[in-house]
Formats: structure tokens, C-alpha cells, sequence
């Protein structure tokens, strides 16, 4: 079968930290499918050529998942703690980042591919009104589809067609009536009396007017609800009236429309909050979106919808998703072009926008003039903010988030591979360019990439444009023993040795130093500490005696070319004694697929070798 997968998976997320964690969940599943970086997720690179830019040819992924950021108010059921912080105000917020990453992910998805968009928040500012305004901006080019004839068991609700736009005042957050409830006990009132006073007296400045912030914050005292009772109280009248009242009392104002809403209020309350008229209602059915209650599969609670790209985006979709990113990320459109060029920049080379000036940068190669030929302005932002796109989450400070490594994946040192193609005999087919290292002359380690992210992503250049965590398997790793001298980094025989993640994408190519085992003694490679070459059959021995000193690879009799099930050992040989260098989880996974094959282990092959423990056979 194929030596390796067909295709691969891109995982991003802003926070670098969130992608180390799932660096180390993956290494579980030793598969080099997995491309894993971190930045903002409307900055991610579209790496189009210019020519499929407006296309057929559009996009990069054949699936993209959204799963954006949100209030999370769908959650309440694992974490009850969520309503100490949650407000409307949030969801508000979160709304434009919400349909920027949803608009960059549809750019992303190739022209018959899908997009799922899901948050874990129950808020129709969050999920039907982005989903809404997708569908508008994309103007025909994608469309809702129903997954749920194809998940038998899912029960999910329809998604909504129209909704109630509303927001709360900032004096009526839950936060804010606590801190104001501080604010008027008994001791701050009498430090205030105390102030005033003094204030009367000219012993104190009178405080000062403010001129900022939301006007409904000016006042000092916020009557009760009646409904804001404690615990609550459900409302024994569920008509629109009744509720209406409900939340007017509870600190809410309501809009009918977007003209409605104040002047101080329309950078938070945006037009595509709205629900969709009539006409666009019947267009986007939007009853195709999955609301997921918590109650009705005893879970939390999401909201899912998969969008079809059926077309190319349009002018207006790509011009608004570039808009928009720069708005999050504090670059308005009067800013000066190297400002708003390095934001663009990392949005990407190949973004579908059609216009006369087009925003993208040169490549590397060419001049350092941005667009219009006009020179860069000597306060330009730093050229790595216009080559990569940003990490952490819009307004994050950078030197919070600790110090990543951006070293790129490049190709092994040539130099390397003679002593390792002679040490393990590796054949011609054995493809050398698709082993790499992390930016550094003497590899410390070298790892297996697949052909397909190699060339739809490391050869377009993505590694400039984004910062890359991780992606393939180790393979080879750099011993202490074999150099030549201490500080010669030259490699020399035997100073590589075979990685047990990677070796399925090795053995392959290995004519030397592979060792057929039967099922017996196979299973006692997979002991502890040192093992003796005579605690094995003889034929086994025998061929482990004819070693050399170094790294070696046992694989199970019958399963040399079975890439699939794995059934390699990766060990090393020195004087009479082997010992394996398999970790212990990875171990016990062998032994399970033994016992699916129908071996049986001896009590004999079960018991440990000589009962010392093996150093580490020299990762240097």
C-alpha cells in the first residue's frame, strides 16, 4: 500500500500555547499528515496563484472548519461559571471577528469544497447572523446544506429566521452592578461623605467630568429588577410583550432595525446583526443550521452550519474580509500604505480581491516597492509583521505570549547523508527531499514530511507568511556516539540513528540493518533494560551477533512491508546486549496488535531482560 497519506490536515490556532498542547496530542498518532501552525485566523495565507484568483481554481482546502471564537454561553452545563463574566455586550464584541475568520475560511475553501462554521454559543448574534451575512456577502457563491439525513442519532433543531437585536447598557453587566453594589456600602459611602466634605471645605479637588465611555454609565444608581431574582424565576407568560418587558426591566434596549440604533452604539450594534428580510429569509434557509440543546442529547450546547462554495467569491466578499481584518486589528483605511500593506500582506499573496491596486507585496525576489510603486515609508511596521501574519488575538500584546521559535522547515545538509545512506543501505527510491530539519546547519533531528505538504504549502511559501509549529514525524535523531571528535559536527557513521515515530517512512528504503523477527522473539524486543543476545532463539541471535555497533530495526516475520500496522522496532546494538527504543505507551500497542494477530505471550517473554535499566542511547 501507500507508504504515506494522500492528503493532510492543516490545524490552526492563535494561540501558540493551544498549538504546542495539540503538537502533543498528535504525537500519539506518529502520522506526518498534520501541518500545525499558529496566527490569527483571518491573517491565514491564501497561497493562490494570481491566475486562479476570481476562478474555478479558487482555494486552497477541500474542507475548511471555523471553529471561531465565542461566548461560549452553550457550555454553561460542564463550566456554570460562565454567567460571572458572560454579558450581551460580549457577543456583540465577538461578532465582526466571527464573520472576518468566517470570510477568510470561505476564501480558503476550494470552489465545490465545504465550510463548516460552529460556535459553542447559543446566540443568534453569534451563529444565524453571521451565517446571514455570509451568504449575502457571498452573493451566490455559497450555500447552506443539510447534513442531518447523513448523522443518524444527531437531534438537532432548526436553525432561526429571525431574532430580537438587542444590547445592554454597560451599567447593567452583572459585573458592573457588583462593583457599583461595592461602591455604595456602608464604608465607601462614609469615605465619600468624607470627601465631599472636604471638597466644601477646599481641602480637595472636585472630581472631574467625564467626557467618555457609554452614555448610559453616567448614572450612579441602577434600580432593581423585579426579575433579577435570585434563584431565578422563569417567566409564567411567554408572549412577546411579556418579555419585552422583561428585559427592558433588566437593563436591555431593543432595536426593530439598524436605523434605530444610537450613533455612540453602531461600531457595536452592526447592521449584520439583523435577521434577513423576507426575501433573503426564503433565499438562504437558514433552518438548514444545526442548534444542538443541551438538554435533547444530554451534551452542551453548539451550533453547527456547512456551507457549500459553489462559485468564487466576489469583489464585494473579499474587499469586506480584508476590511474587516484590519478593523480588528486596529489598520483603518487611512492609515499609510506600509501599515496597511503589512497587514494585507499577511491576509495573502493571492487574495481574491480584483481591484486596479492590487494590495499583495512582491515576492522575496523582486523589489521592495509595495503597490503603486510608491516607496516604503521609513516608520513602516517592522518587515516580519508584513512577511508573517500575526499571532495571539486582536490587541493581544505580542510579548505576552512568550518566545516561539520560527524556524522554518529546509532541507537536511547534504553532507549528512552519505554516512546515513551507507550506515542503513538505503536505496535509490529513498527521497531525500522530503526529509527535513528545522533551520539549523547540524540537525539535531530530521523529519519525514509528506510529498503533498511539501509542495501545496512549504514550496508556496507558507512558511513565510505564517508561523509553523510543527508538521511531519521525527525520523532520524543525532547520536553522542559515532561523531568524529567532540567539536567536529561533521556527521560520521552511525551518528544518526533511526526514530522510532518515523521509522514506517524508513524501513522501506533500508537494505542494511533491518532483522526479521518471529512472533517470539519480537515480543521480547519490547522488554525493559538490556537483553543479552542469548536470551533469543539462536537463528535471531545469530543475525544480531553479525551487527555493528549502532542503530538497528527489527521488524515482525510476514509483516516487512505491512506500513500500515507498524510492526517495527527501532533498537540499538552495543557489545553482547541490545535494548529497545520504543517508548512504553508505544510498547504496549505493539504488544496489543501481537495479541490481535493471536499471539500469545510466555510467562518466560514476559519477564524483563537483565533487569538494568538502558540509558538513552545518545539523542545528543
Amino acid at each position: 500500500g501507500r507508504s504515506e497519506p494522500a492528503g493532510y490536515v492543516v490545524a490552526n490556532d492563535a494561540d501558540p500555547k493551544r498549538a504546542y498542547m495539540l503538537v502533543n496530542q498528535l504525537r500519539r498518532m506518529n502520522n506526518p499528515a498534520a501541518f500545525v501552525t499558529s496566527c490569527d485566523g483571518q491573517y491565514f495565507p491564501v497561497l493562490d496563484s494570481k491566475s486562479d484568483r476570481g476562478t474555478e481554481r479558487e482555494g486552497s482546502f477541500d474542507r475548511v472548519l471555523a471553529d471561531v471564537p465565542c461566548s461560549g454561553d452553550g457550555t454553561v452545563r460542564k463550566n456554570p461559571g460562565i454567567w460571572r463574566q458572560w454579558n450581551h455586550l460580549g457577543s456583540l464584541a465577538l461578532h465582526p471577528l466571527q464573520l472576518s475568520i468566517a470570510l477568510r475560511g470561505a476564501r480558503l475553501t476550494k470552489v465545490g469544497g465545504y465550510l463548516v462554521y460552529s460556535t459553542c454559543s447559543m446566540n443568534p448574534a453569534e451563529n444565524e447572523s453571521v451565517v446571514a451575512e455570509l451568504l449575502r456577502l457571498g452573493e451566490g457563491s455559497l450555500v447552506l446544506a443539510d447534513p442531518r439525513s447523513r448523522m443518524d442519532g444527531l437531534v438537532a433543531r432548526p436553525g432561526w429566521k429571525t431574532w430580537r437585536v438587542l444590547r445592554e447598557s454597560k451599567s447593567r453587566t452583572r459585573k458592573a452592578i457588583k462593583d457599583q453594589k461595592k461602591k455604595r456600602n456602608a464604608k465607601m459611602m462614609a469615605k465619600k461623605k468624607e470627601w465631599d466634605e472636604k471638597v466644601e471645605r477646599g481641602e480637595a479637588p472636585p472630581p472631574k467630568e467625564r467626557s467618555d465611555g457609554d452614555p448610559d454609565d453616567k448614572c450612579d444608581a441602577v434600580e432593581p429588577s423585579p426579575y433579577d431574582t435570585d434563584p431565578y424565576v422563569a417567566p409564567s407568560d411567554w408572549s412577546y410583550e411579556s418579555l419585552s418587558e422583561r428585559t427592558k426591566s433588566l437593563g436591555f434596549v431593543e432595536y426593530a432595525s439598524f436605523e434605530d440604533v444610537e450613533d455612540d452604539w453602531r461600531k457595536r450594534v452592526r447592521r449584520s446583526l439583523f435577521p434577513p428580510t423576507e426575501e433573503e429569509a426564503g433565499r438562504f434557509e437558514l433552518d438548514k443550521c444545526l442548534r444542538c440543546l443541551p438538554q435533547d442529547m444530554d451534551t452542551g450546547g453548539f451550533f453547527v452550519a456547512l456551507l457549500k462554495k459553489v462559485g468564487p467569491l466576489g469583489k464585494n466578499a473579499t474587499e469586506r474580509m480584508d476590511s474587516m481584518a484590519r478593523e480588528m486589528r486596529g489598520l483603518g483605511e487611512g492609515e499609510g500604505p506600509a501599515a496597511v500593506g503589512a497587514e494585507t500582506s499577511c491576509s495573502g499573496k493571492g487574495d481574491g480581491k480584483a481591484k486596479e491596486e492590487d494590495p499583495t507585496p512582491p515576492p522575496a525576489e523582486e523589489s521592495a516597492a509595495d503597490e503603486g510603486g510608491k516607496e516604503k515609508d521609513d516608520d513602516a511596521k517592522p518587515k516580519e509583521v508584513i512577511e508573517r501574519a500575526p499571532i495571539g488575538k486582536a490587541g493581544q500584546a505580542q510579548n505576552k505570549l512568550g518566545d516561539y521559535s520560527q524556524e522554518d522547515f529546509v532541507a537536511a545538509d547534504p553532507d549528512i547523508w552519505p554516512a546515513v545512506v551507507e550506515e542503513y543501505g538505503l536505496s535509490p527510491s529513498f527521497p531525500r527531499d522530503q526529509f527535513m530539519c528545522r533551520s539549523t546547519p547540524a540537525a539535531k533531528v530530521i523529519y519525514f514530511v509528506t510529498d503533498r505538504i511539501k509542495s501545496d504549502l512549504m514550496d508556496r511559501g507558507v512558511q513565510d507568511r505564517v508561523t509553523v509549529i510543527n508538521s511531519g514525524v521525527k525520523s532520524f535523531e543525532r547520536c553522542k556516539m559515532g561523531a568524529r571528535e567532540e567539536n567536529d559536527p561533521r556527521p560520521a557513521k552511525g551518528s544518526y540513528r533511526v526514530a522510532q515515530e518515523g521509522v514506517h517512512f524508513v524501513m522501506p528504503h533500508m537494505t542494511k540493518r533491518v532483522v526479521s523477527a518471529d512472533a517470539d522473539d519480537f515480543a521480547k524486543c519490547l522488554r525493559e533494560g538490556f537483553l543479552r543476545l542469548d536470551s533469543f532463539g539462536d537463528v535471531f541471535a545469530g543475525k544480531l551477533g553479525g551487527l555493528e555497533q549502532g542503530s538497528f530495526v527489527v521488524a515482525l516475520r510476514g509483516h516487512e512491508n505491512d506500513l500500515v500496522r507498524k510492526m517495527f522496532l527501532v533498537m540499538w546494538r552495543r557489545r553482547d546486549v541490545v535494548n529497545c527504543f520504543v517508548s512504553k505507551i508505544e510498547k504496549e500497542a505493539i504488544r496489543s496488535k501481537l495479541r490481535a494477530l493471536g499471539y500469545v505471550e510466555s510467562s518466560e517473554g514476559k519477564e524483563g531482560g537483565n533487569g538494568e535499566e538502558a540509558p538513552d542511547a545518545g539523542a545528543g
